[in-house]
């Protein structure tokens, strides 16, 4: 089951641009998205990576607070570079335009549909949470393994004022007890 939680930012973005629903296609995913689904996941002891991980494990977290903290930087990547959106420069800075960046965040929820079904492929992958974040600069998708005590993101979305927040968490049929907020 997935459970998305929004920003207020991401949710009157999508209203406004005629999407006002939240669900999105697995089947209108980017190309760069699918080739990125097709890397697949691994489990690394507890620690869930993408299969082409090169990052050594070596019983984690090492300089990371706890093992959310290193899987967050290891499964991130940027959604502009696997999603055709035009990206302009001023001041030497990336500016995404306001239409670019809600097909950002469109794509970002729709990946998880493809990752939700690399999550139970792998039977002990348990509880999964995926952050798709997106602002005028950039947009990122990061996953980490949901542990009692280990939060990497603000328990109030809308702290986050400068961007398009989504938390999307993949927990079993029967549930977890686990809200994207928690």
């Amino acid at each position: 089951m997935l459970t998305i939680a929004l920003n207020d930012t991401a949710a009157a973005a999508l209203a406004t641009s005629g999407c006002g629903s939240v669900t999105a296609s697995y089947e209108g995913l980017a190309s760069g998205l699918r080739v990125r689904l097709d890397i697949g996941l691994a489990l690394l002891g507890q620690i869930l990576v993408w299969a082409d991980c090169t990052s050594s494990f070596d019983g984690a977290p090492s300089s990371f607070p706890d093992l959310t903290a290193w899987e967050c930087p290891n499964s991130s990547f940027h959604l502009e570079g696997h999603v055709p959106v035009r990206i302009t420069y001023v001041d030497d800075a990336p500016v995404i335009a306001d239409a670019d960046q809600v097909l950002l965040l469109r794509q970002g929820l729709a990946i998880t549909y493809g990752f939700d079904a690399l999550v139970r492929r792998l039977l002990d992958a348990g509880a999964v949470r995926c952050i798709v974040s997106v602002g005028d600069s950039n947009a990122t998708f990061r996953f980490h393994s949901i542990r009692p005590g280990e939060q990497h993101h603000h328990r109030e979305l809308d702290a986050y004022h400068q961007e398009m927040v989504a938390v999307v968490d993949i927990v079993d049929a029967v549930g977890s007890g686990v809200s994207p907020t928690s």
